[in-house]
């Protein structure tokens, strides 16, 4: 949603309403604050107004599905795909199908781009999958992906995609790989944490509360000084 985001309206710790960006894009001048306060979980300033970029329904789809590879094996077809000059557009592995790379667009592009990476991963075996695999809805409700719904804590691990690898050596299979491995979902049990390199973000989606992880020093003092700066009352609650 943040990519998405392109104007906001707010109203500060002051009682001042701020108003940065726009209705199209290329319309920051000055300091970015539409990106600030999307990551800002609401701790400098109340959302009154947001503005959206949207895009058309593309008119063709097609998915490739490079089947029986685990997760640690489908990094490196997934970081080709997402790497390569095919324009692809979700970079994903679901347990009992394996790696999904799907394409969209006008139907003679989608044709050219899906041949040429086919051909490329010729190696995996590629297949034609139906693209609705590939819908959101998957993560916790679809094919392969019944185990998220009980037993152990959920979690949402971020990370480079060359830390997956290492990541993935210390979990059980995952429900879902994302973002050519950026995004893990995981299922650990209760109580359990995730092993994390430097730079990883993880987050508990159910059991116990979310837990962000410490701040750098340099991180920690940009964030107080951006507290002060819209929040000198503290009426938020501080960035974190």
């Amino acid at each position: 949603a943040r990519d998405a985001l392109i104007g906001v309206r707010f109203v500060d710790g002051t009682g001042e309403v701020i108003a940065n960006g726009g209705r199209v894009m290329k319309n920051v001048t000055g300091y970015d604050l539409v990106k600030l306060m999307a990551g800002s979980r609401g701790a400098l300033g109340v959302l009154t107004e947001v503005a959206l970029k949207t895009a058309p329904i593309p008119p063709a789809a097609r998915l490739l599905r490079l089947p029986g590879l685990a997760a640690a094996e489908a990094l490196a077809p997934l970081t080709l795909a997402l790497t390569g000059p095919f324009d692809v557009s979700a970079a994903l592995w679901l347990p009992g199908q394996g790696a999904l790379i799907r394409l969209e667009g006008l139907p003679g592009s989608v044709a050219i781009r899906a041949e040429a990476l086919a051909a490329r991963l010729a190696g995996f075996a590629p297949e034609t999958a139906d693209p609705s695999l590939c819908l959101g809805e998957n993560i916790l409700g679809g094919p392969g992906a019944d185990g998220p719904r009980s037993g152990g804590d959920l979690w949402r691990i971020l990370c480079r995609p060359s830390q997956a690898a290492a990541i993935l050596a210390g979990l059980p299979e995952p429900l879902r790989l994302d973002w050519g491995g950026a995004l893990i979902l995981a299922r650990l049990p209760e109580g359990a944490e995730p092993p994390l390199p430097p730079g990883a973000i993880a987050t508990r989606l159910t059991g116990a509360p979310a837990r962000l992880p410490p701040l750098d020093p340099v991180t920690a003092r940009l964030e107080a000084v951006l507290a002060t700066r819209f929040d000198p009352r503290g009426l938020f609650g501080g960035v974190r």
